[in-house]
């Protein structure tokens, strides 16, 4: 994959990569985590990008710094994450979706690796890639010229169940 103006590195780590790498991304798949409101944590996330759920493969992308990291070093010089699938909706339309993202540092250093994803995405017959995540997002990829455009947001309300029923 390519590299951004400051090193950064964006990979898909291979699926009988993602035991060794998973440990080292744990503190980024958690925070990315978090905000899924208790859809995804982070052993499942692992277990799809390793392919051990066959009926969802997911790929397991890292952002990191290739000329500091060592076996050892390596979570240390992640700068983030992402999970992606490929979905076929009834349609037949293919669409890769970005499931979970998590960073830190400023994400102008690593988002531009964000294109990268398009392209494995077209590379794989996707017609589309989309993303659903917080707000934030959008200041983010509009102050770097990123051409995402938002369609929607997504907001839910837990329903009580009745009583009785589980």
């Amino acid at each position: 994959m390519s590299e951004t103006m400051s090193g950064l590195r964006l990979d898909q780590v291979k699926p009988d990569m993602v035991g060794v790498i998973g440990k080292h991304v744990m503190p980024l798949l958690e925070k990315a985590c978090a905000y899924s409101n208790g859809r995804f944590d982070p052993s499942s996330a692992l277990e799809r990008c390793a392919g051990m759920n066959q009926r969802d493969i997911w790929q397991l992308w890292v952002i990191f710094d290739p000329e500091h990291a060592s076996a050892e070093t390596f979570g240390e010089h992640v700068k983030a994450v992402a999970c992606t699938s490929l979905n076929r909706y009834p349609t037949d339309e293919l669409v890769a979706e970005v499931i979970l993202t998590g960073g830190k540092g400023p994400s102008e250093e690593w988002l531009p690796l964000f294109e990268d994803l398009k392209a494995w995405a077209k590379h794989n017959g996707a017609s589309r890639i989309q993303y659903i995540g917080r707000r934030g997002w959008q200041r983010s990829m509009r102050a770097l010229g990123v051409d995402w455009k938002p369609i929607a947001t997504m907001y839910e309300c837990e329903l009580e169940v009745p009583d009785g029923d589980k």
